[in-house]
């Protein structure tokens, strides 16, 4: 944000809120609906109340509101909206909804299809201002100050109140306002309201909860179970999300995603980009090797072409034309390499925006939306080269494109490329400015938070806070805060199916995660990702302490991977009561606790510190580091036992805390990655019964831990049967559970399982408390399956005949 507006966003709230205030706003007067064939994709022709605007001039009288407004089919009057604070005289009334305001009596059904209206209001200055406002549209919105136009945005969209930013500035006196507001059918409606900067700490807690939805919804394998296609691409780009996020790379959630792309492939253009992106956003010079692979592989892909294509496409028995979403991520890899030292030639750069080039739309000649006057010539980038289907994804793309080559070549970019290369972004930007909105993809239905991911990279790239005359960063911040969901995830329309990718996506915005031109950093003003945020900064809750003034001892903790835990605070009656002339005799500091869903279980000492003489307010430099065994909520209380004068023992306890544990890293999970490639099942067809949810049985065999087979809650004596075409030698069986994230820690799940093989070896299987870790038994030697029964006969946090179970996968195998 401009120090300019930044200073005037003050300013105009400090008028805003004087009891004698600086302005009068009268309240807004409609009129409408008139005719509008064209639809939201024009403002013309125009329609009578535009006759006035000679009389709204400033100083001037405005628009004749008693004298009806007569057209081919009827008088249409203005009509005063008295909603909102004192009458409707304030900036903001709320949203102003034109089918309530409009609608005829005994309309028929769509009556306001293909309609425009118009609001007017008054503002009277006593001094002069500078008013920074934000204002949404549904459809498009074309504003006059004072006759003039100052916006026009010729679209059909929904209402988002961050759409539109603009700064009225008002001389003294009289101000006239008039917007005419289009409507392609369905909703329509406007708001106008005073433009403030989102709050960082809203934003903090948006990252915070949005990182905690990722971790939460990571597999027993280590990976997301999306897009398995695609090998360790979206493992990859999802760990690239969360260390930009301010995830350690020591956190045991990349660890184990690590270990996953580690072994899956990386065989496509998107897989290999995002493997680079991960392992350079690590500073892990471990990783280099890794990285110059990639590159090597990518140039390989590219082929002596100019863009990037799928050298293999999932599911796709052909092959497809290159395209620029698939170049837009080879080109962040190959920055992401040179910034870990890594060379790319420049003929890669200058190839990439010689391709680039080619995918630049026609030019054409609109009105300014910040000015409302003839601009300069506009295009957008398309998918493909030749096809002209510009959208603002795709013209995102093409501009940090053409950025990133100019960057990786420097001073070495030719100069007739760089002419170009200089007018296909001016070009680019001119679309934006007719084009921006955060409602959807300018130009297409999908890849919505695609393109609110591409105002980031190329506002970053090219060095500009504001597109499209907004503060891109803080107005889209803003949007994406209010359409976060419950869950802490963000999707297009709500559905779930979006919310993986899409939050990846949102987070990469909300982190500023593209580092500028020329800079060595990673973002503009937040930390620097690599080191934990403070608590104060929105930082998962990773402290905990308890302990007030009355209380004997405080106890403390901090951490989650490794807990860190200790006490202090000695109340001062105490401190002189065990206290002896070489300080507090202490035996040994214990800290004992118990896990919540541990429900029937006494607590267990967890740890022990050896005692010796210690200062009273010393007693911190006691601490105990420990792993927690499982994930869940511990309660935990510190136990000092001191020697008072040498022989009696005293016991302190401290309050308790409850240590919020997400993540357990077992290294037997980092094995679970290769299980499907080893299962005997794989690829066999078996028959698949079941006592109940028959039709998903065959779930639990198709090498997936994202699906599974459950029971359905109300069975009480659930099972799963499958018959083998052939007979397996087999010498060990093992179940995953169906609910196998994070976030599934508390849920039902299957605790003892009987397993029954060709209808008469019947063994006994006890699942662990842990839903990520797999229950295995081995197998009689020599045994040969045919039919595997699974009969599950109690669970862990629930009840047969009351909650689900089942299992994600069921696996077998021959050998070590």
């Amino acid at each position: 944000m401009s120090p300019r507006l930044a200073a005037s966003a003050l300013a105009a709230v400090a008028l805003l809120t004087l009891p004698l205030r600086a302005q009068e706003f009268g309240p807004w007067h409609v009129i409408g609906p008139f005719p509008h064939p064209a639809g939201a994709s024009t403002f013309e022709p125009a329609e009578p109340p535009e006759r006035a605007l000679e009389r709204m001039k400033a100083g001037k009288d405005g628009p004749d509101l008693a004298t009806p407004v007569k057209t081919k089919d009827a008088a249409l009057r203005w009509t005063p909206v008295t909603q909102g604070k004192g009458g409707g005289r304030e900036l903001d009334v709320g949203l102003l909804d034109f089918n309530a305001l409009l609608q005829p009596a005994n309309a028929p059904q769509g009556w306001n299809a293909k309609q425009v209206a118009f609001l007017y209001r008054r503002v009277d200055c006593a001094d002069a201002v500078e008013l920074p406002i934000m204002l949404g549209s549904d459809d498009g919105v074309r504003v006059w100050l004072d006759g003039e136009v100052v916006l026009e945005r010729a679209v059909a969209r929904g209402l988002n109140l961050e759409d539109e930013q603009l700064v009225l500035r008002l001389a003294r006196g009289v101000h006239h306002l008039l917007a005419k507001v289009t409507n392609e059918g369905g909703a329509w409606s406007f708001r106008v309201a005073p433009w403030k900067r989102i709050e960082q700490k809203a934003i903090d807690t948006a990252i915070d909860r949005g990182v905690q939805y990722l971790l939460d919804a990571q597999l027993l394998d280590g990976t997301w179970g999306e897009h398995p296609e695609y090998g360790a691409g979206h493992t990859s780009f999802t760990v690239y999300t969360l260390l930009k996020s301010g995830v350690p790379p020591e956190d045991p959630a990349i660890v184990h995603a690590m270990g996953a792309m580690d072994v899956l492939a990386s065989e496509h253009t998107y897989s290999v980009a995002c493997l680079a992106l991960a392992l350079a956003a690590t500073h892990d010079e471990r990783h280099r090797a890794r990285v110059e692979q990639c590159v090597r592989d990518l140039i390989e892909f590219q082929g002596g072409q100019d863009l990037f294509s799928y050298p293999i496409l999932p599911n796709y028995p052909g092959t497809l034309p290159a395209d620029l979403s698939n170049t837009l991520y080879a080109a962040l890899a190959f920055r992401a390499a040179e910034r870990m030292g890594v060379d790319v030639p420049d003929k890669v750069w200058i190839d990439l925006a010689q391709g680039t080039l080619r995918c630049l739309g026609k030019e054409q000649a609109q009105r300014s939306v910040a000015t409302g006057k003839p601009a300069s010539k506009s295009a957008g980038f398309s998918y493909r080269a030749g096809t002209f289907e510009c959208t603002g994804s795709m013209t995102t793309a093409g501009l940090s494109v053409l950025a990133l080559a100019r960057e990786g070549t420097g001073a070495r970019f030719p100069s007739a490329m760089q002419a170009r290369t200089n007018a296909a972004i001016a070009l680019g930007l001119g679309w934006l400015d007719q084009h921006m909105e955060w409602g959807q993809n300018p130009g297409q239905n999908g890849h919505h938070y695609f393109w609110i991911y591409g105002v980031e990279r190329a506002g970053t790239l090219l060095g500009l806070d504001v597109l499209a005359g907004i503060d891109w960063y803080w107005s889209g911040a803003a949007y994406l805060v209010k359409k976060q969901k419950e869950n802490g995830a963000w999707s297009s329309g709500g559905d779930e199916a979006g919310e993986p990718i899409d939050t990846l996506l949102a987070l990469l915005f909300l982190e500023r995660a593209t580092a500028p031109i020329g800079s060595p950093g990673t973002d503009h003003s937040r930390p620097d990702p690599r080191k934990p945020r403070t608590a104060d900064e929105g930082e998962r809750k990773t402290e905990w302490s308890a302990g007030a003034a009355r209380d004997p001892l405080a106890i403390h903790a901090r951490g989650e991977a490794q807990t860190v835990l200790w006490v202090g605070g000695l109340r001062d009656d105490l401190k002189q009561a065990i206290s002896g002339p070489k300080g507090v005799e202490v035996k040994e500091l214990q800290f004992v606790g118990r896990c919540s869903d541990e429900k029937e279980d006494a607590e267990d000492v967890i740890g022990t510190v050896p005692g010796r003489f210690v200062a009273a307010e010393d007693l911190p430099r006691l601490e105990l580091t420990h792993v927690f065994a499982r994930p869940g909520t511990w309660t935990v209380r510190g136990r000092l036992n001191v020697l008072v004068q040498g022989t009696q023992l005293r016991v302190i306890d401290t309050p308790t805390i409850a240590i919020v544990v997400r993540d357990v890293f077992d290294r037997r999970r980092l094995e679970y990655v290769n299980d499907p490639g080893r299962n005997l099942l794989r690829g066999l067809e078996p028959k698949c019964e079941a006592s109940s949810s028959a039709p998903r049985a065959k779930e639990a065999f198709d090498g997936r831990y994202a699906s599974s087979w459950e029971c359905d809650a109300k069975d009480a004596s659930p099972w799963i049967r499958i018959t083998l075409p052939r007979g397996l030698q087999a010498d060990r069986l093992t179940l995953a559970q169906a609910l196998n994230r994070p976030r599934d820690t508390a849920k039902a799940r299957a605790r003892e399982v009987e397993v029954v093989i060709n209808g008469d070896v019947k063994l006994r299987l006890v699942m662990d408390a842990d839903n990520r870790l797999k229950g295995s038994i081995e197998l009689p030697p020599r045994t040969v399956v045919r039919t595997l029964e699974l009969h599950i006969l109690s669970l862990h946090d629930g009840k047969l005949g009351t909650a689900s179970a089942g299992f994600s996968e069921i696996e077998l195998f021959a050998g070590k």
